[in-house]
């Protein structure tokens, strides 16, 4: 009993800083009752972040025989490149309010960031939709980041829209869009459909990139 009480506060990284555990692979409960496991990214600002997005070196193929059910649930390793899934990144910003930064980094080293004060996503339902408001940081024009993907439904590539073929990953796609986070791994080499970050470096593909949530205080 004392352990499922216990439980029901451990809902994100953030919960999980408290306890003094460092940077890895932890176990939250979302809503306070199932069991997932996630990473938390413990050092980034001190604080302990909820990373639902992370590649590195191509390893995961994000786009290449991915379906709905791979980006509702996840896939990759926790461990090393992954998707968390939307539906569990819905549970977590459905009943509380959270903040959303992203990590890049170019083929030359160099690292920006952009956070946006509001994230959230609704549910299956409305296939994802993006609320998302209020962007900061250094990966530059604010209008080509993911403002640009605001009110916009998720789109997978066994479900794909013009924009979704294009860009070749799973994403919220208007028109197409500025992020593409989701896309080719392609290090440097300038291509719409490459993960790329328009404010940042146009569309040459980013080497790094990390998307993590912090519980607003």
């Amino acid at each position: 009993m004392l352990a499922s009480i216990r439980n029901q506060f451990v809902r994100d990284c953030d919960d999980i800083l408290g306890t003094g555990q460092g940077s890895g692979v932890h176990t939250i409960y979302i809503d306070g009752s199932q069991s997932v496991e996630v990473y938390c990214d413990m050092e980034t600002d001190g604080i302990g972040y909820t990373v639902f997005q992370n590649r590195y070196d191509g390893s995961v193929d994000f786009y290449n025989a991915r379906t709905w059910t791979n980006y509702k649930y996840g896939f990759g390793n926790l461990s090393g490149e992954f998707w968390l899934g939307l539906e569990y990144i819905y549970r977590m910003t459905m009943n509380d309010n959270y903040k959303l930064r992203v990590d890049l980094e170019d083929n030359n080293g160099t690292k920006v960031y952009a956070e946006y004060s509001t994230f959230k996503l609704n549910s299956e339902a409305d296939l994802y939709r993006l609320i998302i408001a209020g962007e900061s940081g250094t990966a530059g024009n604010i209008n080509r980041g993911m403002l640009y993907n605001q009110n916009t439904q998720f789109s997978s590539p066994d479900n794909a829209t013009a924009c979704t073929s294009s860009r070749k990953g799973g994403w919220w796609y208007s028109g197409c869009t500025y992020a593409n986070l989701n896309g080719l791994y392609k290090p440097g080499v300038s291509s719409w459909d490459s993960m790329m970050w328009y404010a940042f470096k146009n569309i040459d593909g980013c080497k790094t990139t990390s998307m993590k949530l912090i519980k607003k205080k």
